[in-house]
């Protein structure tokens, strides 16, 4: 009997390395960069526009957090809300408990009930420092830093991406196919190229719009910018 059991696991095993089928997904870790460059925190980049910025603050939310298995089951990795900060690298690294994943699915920014519900803790927290008016509510992602080409005070720019109702909704789903080359990989890892803030879809110029603190058309054009900067890669 002993025999068998182990002889049924082996074939178990064997048809799982083969399909792809091993491993859990237990993490979802993001990763910034600029143009492919490693992303740091008030190193000077060039924008594709030419422009030279140096960022110092750089956060969004995600909510909405699912998944869709390789067997093709859709289910739910999280209910909660993820404040993503480049400063702060345990805020990268999202624990999930989840068979292996062929589509990662979530939101980026915070959720319109989340919004009218009164005073949030945690990361809905005020104090963080994302949030704008009970009438505006949640900055869903926030870059600022200073570029020579922007004409503010100190050559500061802060933009400041927000709004819940429409027409100027700025949350943006996203859906990443994951890479499947490597079986036995347990993380599955996002890059996002903050230079597509700037150039995603849009050309914003420093130059022309330093400055985002409303909600409106400049904050739904970032917010198309951004979502185009996520990528699903393989390490």
């Amino acid at each position: 009997m002993i025999r068998k059991i182990f002889f049924i696991s082996c074939l178990l095993i064997l048809k799982n390395m083969v399909t792809g089928q091993t491993g859990n997904t237990d993490a979802i870790i993001f990763n910034f960069n600029f143009n492919q460059s490693p992303f740091h925190l008030e190193k000077e980049y060039i924008t594709d526009a030419g422009e030279a910025v140096r960022i110092y603050k750089m956060k969004f939310y995600i909510s909405g957090l699912t998944g869709v298995t390789t067997k093709g089951d859709t289910i739910t990795l999280s209910k909660e809300h993820f404040l993503v900060d480049a400063e702060d690298t345990s805020s990268q690294i999202i624990k999930v408990q989840a068979p292996k994943l062929q589509y990662l699915v979530f939101t980026v920014g915070v959720d319109s009930l989340k919004n009218t519900s009164g005073i949030q803790s945690g990361v809905l927290d005020p104090s963080r420092g994302m949030f704008w008016t009970w009438n505006s509510g949640y900055i869903m992602a926030k870059l600022e830093g200073v570029s020579s080409q922007a004409n503010t005070a100190g050559n500061r720019f802060t933009h400041d991406v927000g709004g819940f109702r429409s027409p100027f909704n700025s949350t943006r789903k996203i859906q990443l196919l994951i890479p499947q080359n490597k079986i036995n990989n347990t993380s599955v890892y996002i890059e996002v190229n903050l230079a597509k803030w700037f150039t995603g879809k849009y050309s914003i110029l420093l130059t022309e719009q330093p400055i985002c603190h409303t909600p409106g058309k400049l904050a739904m054009q970032l917010a198309d910018n951004f979502v185009t900067g996520f990528t699903s890669l393989e390490k």
